[in-house]
C-alpha cells in the first residue's frame, strides 16, 4: 500500500518563484565543473538519449501524483519542461502543462521509485542536477535526484512508449542519458 503525503502548495510556489528571482537577478546557482547548466527559462523537451522519445506526464493529466513516462514527441505540453534554479546547483524541473515539479514518489530512496509529478513545496526530491554524459556524440545528461543521489532512469531502457520513467542507483546505464531539446 502506498501512502500520500499531503504538501501545501503555496509554500511551494513561494519556494519556486524565490528561486526563479535569484536566478533572474544573479543569485547564486552556478553549477560546478561536474555538473551543466540548462537553459533556464526556456521550455525543453527531455528526451531519452536512447529512444528519442520525451519524457512526457501521463495523459496530460494536471493533478498530484500523475506518472511520468516516456512517449513520442507530439508538441504536448506536458511533454514541456522547464527548469528553475534552487541557487546551489539543483533545479526544480516543471511541467508547462500544469505548473507541477517532477518528483520522487514520497521522497523514496528505493531503487524503482516511481516517479511523478507533484505541487512544487521545494523538498529535496523534487530537486535535480545534471550531470553530464561527456563520452556520447551530442549532449546528454544524468538528472541525479538531491534526496537520495540516485538517477532518473528508462525502466530498463526500453523504447516503448508508456515506458514508467523511475530513479535507480546511477550506472552510467544508456537508460539514464537524457537530452535537453527544444519542444517537438
Amino acid at each position: 500500500m502506498s501512502t500520500m503525503i499531503r504538501r501545501r502548495p503555496t509554500v511551494g510556489l513561494a519556494i519556486v518563484e524565490l528561486a526563479a528571482a535569484a536566478a533572474l537577478v544573479g543569485g547564486p546557482g552556478r553549477a560546478t565543473p561536474a555538473q551543466a547548466t540548462p537553459p533556464i527559462g526556456a521550455w525543453q523537451n527531455i528526451l531519452a538519449y536512447r529512444t528519442g522519445k520525451c519524457v512526457d506526464v501521463y495523459a496530460q493529466w494536471t493533478g498530484d501524483g500523475a506518472l511520468v513516462h516516456q512517449w513520442n514527441c507530439r508538441m504536448y505540453e506536458s511533454q514541456h519542461w522547464t527548469f528553475v534554479p534552487t541557487g546551489d546547483g539543483y533545479y526544480y524541473v516543471i511541467a508547462r502543462h500544469s505548473g507541477k515539479c517532477l518528483d520522487v514518489q514520497n521522497a523514496s530512496t528505493a531503487e524503482r521509485a516511481t516517479v511523478h509529478q507533484w505541487t512544487c513545496v521545494g523538498w529535496p526530491n523534487q530537486q535535480w542536477r545534471l550531470e553530464p554524459v561527456t563520452h556520447l556524440p551530442y549532449p546528454g545528461y544524468l538528472l541525479v535526484a538531491r534526496h537520495s543521489g540516485m538517477c532518473l532512469d528508462l525502466f530498463d531502457a526500453s523504447p516503448a512508449d508508456g515506458t514508467r520513467i523511475q530513479q535507480m542507483r546511477c550506472s552510467g546505464f544508456n537508460g539514464q542519458w537524457w537530452s535537453l531539446g527544444p519542444p517537438q
